[in-house]
C-alpha cells in the first residue's frame, strides 16, 4: 500500500492506494492440436495494479510473425493462430508487467501431424539366393509406425521398423508387398510394391 501526502494551507490529505504486482490465471498448460485447427490462448491477470503491459514470446523469444495475431485489453491479452502448422508446436509464454513487478506463464502446445511420405518403397527385381533391403520411412507427429504385410496379410516373419530384410529370396519370396504408416492421425497411408524373382510377376 501506498501512502501520499498531500499538503494543504489549513490541513493535511491522507491518500492511500495499493500496489500490486500481476498475477496470470493458469487456465491450462498443455494444449493437443491436429494441423489445420485454430489456436486461441487466453492470458488473463487475476489481480495487478494498472496500467499492465503484455508480451508474448515462443522459445523465448518475442513474437514477431504476422500469423501470430495479438489482441491486447485492460487486464487480458489473446493469442491467436488461425492455421495451426507443426511448426508451431512449443513453449508459449505471457508475460504480465506494471510499474510493481510481473508474472509469466508458459503454456505447452503440442501439434499433431498427418504421416508423411520419407522413402516410399519401390518394386525390386531380384534372383534365388540374393539378399534384399527395402526402406520405408515415414514422419509426422507422433512418429507413425511402420508394419509390413504381404498379399494385403501380416507376415510373422516379415520384420517392423523402417527396414524390411530378406535373406536368400526364394520363389516363394516373390510377391505383392505393403508398407503402413499409421500414427493415429486420419487413415494409415500404404504403398504396394512387388518383389520379382528372376522375373516372376504375380497379380493382386
Amino acid at each position: 500500500m501506498f501512502l501520499v501526502v498531500s499538503y494543504q494551507p489549513e490541513y493535511v490529505i491522507l491518500t492511500s492506494f495499493d500496489a500490486e504486482s500481476p498475477e496470470i490465471l493458469k487456465l491450462f498448460e498443455r494444449r493437443n492440436l491436429e494441423e489445420g485447427q485454430k489456436l486461441t490462448i487466453t492470458c488473463s491477470t487475476t489481480k495487478g495494479s494498472k496500467p499492465l503491459t503484455f508480451e508474448w514470446l515462443k522459445e523465448g523469444v518475442h513474437l514477431t510473425n504476422s500469423k501470430y495475431r495479438i489482441a491486447n485489453d485492460e487486464d487480458f491479452s489473446l493469442l491467436k493462430i488461425d492455421t495451426i502448422s507443426a511448426k508451431d508446436a512449443g513453449n508459449f509464454s505471457c508475460k504480465a508487467s506494471n510499474a510493481f513487478g510481473s508474472d509469466k506463464h508458459v503454456f505447452d502446445v503440442h501439434v499433431k501431424q498427418t504421416p508423411h511420405w520419407i522413402v516410399e518403397p519401390r518394386d525390386v527385381p531380384t534372383k534365388v539366393g540374393a539378399d534384399i533391403k527395402i526402406e520405408c520411412r515415414a514422419s509426422g507427429l507422433p512418429q507413425p509406425v511402420i508394419s509390413w504385410f504381404k498379399h494385403g496379410k501380416p507376415n510373422r516373419f516379415l520384420t517392423s521398423g523402417d527396414f524390411l530384410e530378406l535373406y536368400d529370396v526364394q520363389h516363394t519370396s516373390a510377391g505383392f508387398y505393403e508398407c503402413t504408416a499409421d500414427n493415429g492421425i486420419d487413415k494409415p497411408m500404404k504403398k504396394i510394391f512387388r518383389i520379382d524373382v528372376n522375373g516372376m510377376n504375380f497379380l493382386i
